[in-house]
């Protein structure tokens, strides 16, 4: 049986309230739900337990489910807590899951939920088109 989900999960300061939970891309149940620092809200859709903070840089990256119509997919996005700024990066996945940072500018990701299954590969922050969403 599937634990209950968290209602809040707090990561560095950060509040992640939880919305709701839907099962995404037919595979599994996803929690996800609305990331706040305070008041302010940073992103909806995020996926909980799925985030990396990068200390040196002061930045958090975080999965976020985005919807169009009948069409669904993933991104990998980042906030700046020095501009207060929130980011998403035009790439799209069907999966992903964010391992740890391999240098200031790569990511180890897995084409997964996890890291015991998909294809993984390294996730080249610099060489990304992004664009600037809050």
């Amino acid at each position: 049986m599937r634990p209950e989900p968290r209602n809040i999960l707090e990561i560095l300061g950060i509040k992640i309230t939880l919305s709701k939970r839907q099962e995404l891309a037919n595979v599994r149940d996803i929690d996800y739900g609305s990331m706040f620092i305070g008041d302010d809200l940073i992103s909806h859709n995020c996926i909980l337990d799925n985030t990396l903070y990068n200390e040196s840089m002061d930045i958090l990256f975080f999965v976020k489910i985005n919807h169009l119509n009948n069409y669904q997919w993933l991104s990998l996005n980042f906030y700046d807590f020095k501009s207060k700024t929130g980011y998403q990066f035009y790439r799209e996945f069907d999966m992903l899951y964010l391992k740890e940072f391999i240098s200031e500018n790569e990511i180890h990701v897995y084409n997964s939920f996890n890291d015991r299954a998909g294809n993984n590969f390294f996730f080249k922050l610099d060489e990304e088109e992004f664009y600037q969403i809050t």
